[in-house]
């Protein structure tokens, strides 16, 4: 997903409360101490500044949490599909897949060209590919319009879904087996080993509040800087935690049986 497009849906969540809310353009400048065209003009182009987010969500009476629920909300309305068609294409070609969600990521032909170390007769390869299929529309010196405004997903049952959910699944079986045997001083993960403890109930309901406490507070930050941050400047990082009750899920390791079962 472009930024642009996570800034879209920022704002038209925050247009959407406004209205509901009964709330004008004229109201938010006043609350702002700035004009009626300013107002306009970072709702619908210019960037929106973390303090005047903040200040917004104060004045509407949100929480980051709930302006992020309605983000998303806003992103499944805007919810566009493949043709089967484009959906075989990307499962027989999984690099132009690679090349297309890093232009909807944000990326330009000459970011990708420098991050894979494409020669400029490959990466125009990949943009006149995706062209001719109807994935982009390219233009001269390698500029790209996306032909796909909203938000993809995949066709339910279909042949993208399908093969995408199984190499994902390997890829992430990979990726696991690989950092376990990473550093602990490598740069690039932070591991821990898989611990079994022994505590008290109350200790483990602590430790599952504090847990989601983490985890709440960097989706919220990632939710800002997602949305006002420029693409090559962030990082896509991976976060899986498991806090969990072995005994009472002891159908992860079987239950032993009688012998004259």
């Amino acid at each position: 997903m472009t930024e642009q497009t996570e800034v879209r849906r920022t704002k038209e969540a925050i247009k959407s409360v406004m209205k509901r809310k009964g709330y004008k353009y004229e109201d938010l400048a006043k609350t702002l101490g700035v004009t009626v065209t300013t107002v306009k003009r970072f709702l619908n182009k210019d960037d929106l500044s973390v303090h005047r987010l903040f200040t917004i969500l104060e004045w509407l009476g949100l929480s980051l949490e709930q302006l992020g629920k309605l983000s998303e909300q806003y992103r499944k309305e805007q919810y566009e599909r493949y043709s089967e068609e484009q959906e075989e294409f990307l499962v027989d070609h999984p690099d132009h897949h690679h090349i297309l969600y890093e232009l909807m990521d944000g990326l330009t032909a000459e970011q990708l060209q420098r991050k894979f170390n494409l020669s400029t007769k490959s990466i125009e390869r990949y943009l006149m590919d995706l062209d001719h299929h109807n994935f982009i529309e390219l233009h001269a010196n390698n500029r790209v319009r996306l032909l796909n405004k909203g938000t993809i997903a995949f066709r339910d049952g279909g042949t993208l879904q399908i093969k995408t959910s199984t190499r994902r699944d390997k890829v992430f079986h990979e990726f696991f087996l690989e950092a376990a045997t990473r550093r602990d001083d490598d740069p690039t993960y932070c591991r821990e080993a898989v611990l079994q403890f022994l505590m008290r109930k109350e200790t483990f309901e602590q430790l599952r509040i504090e847990s989601r406490a983490l985890l709440k507070k960097y989706h919220e930050v990632s939710i800002i800087e997602k949305a006002l941050e420029p693409r090559e400047n962030l990082l896509s990082v991976l976060y899986l935690s498991l806090v969990a009750n072995v005994e009472a899920r002891m159908k992860l390791f079987g239950m032993p049986k009688n012998f004259d079962a």
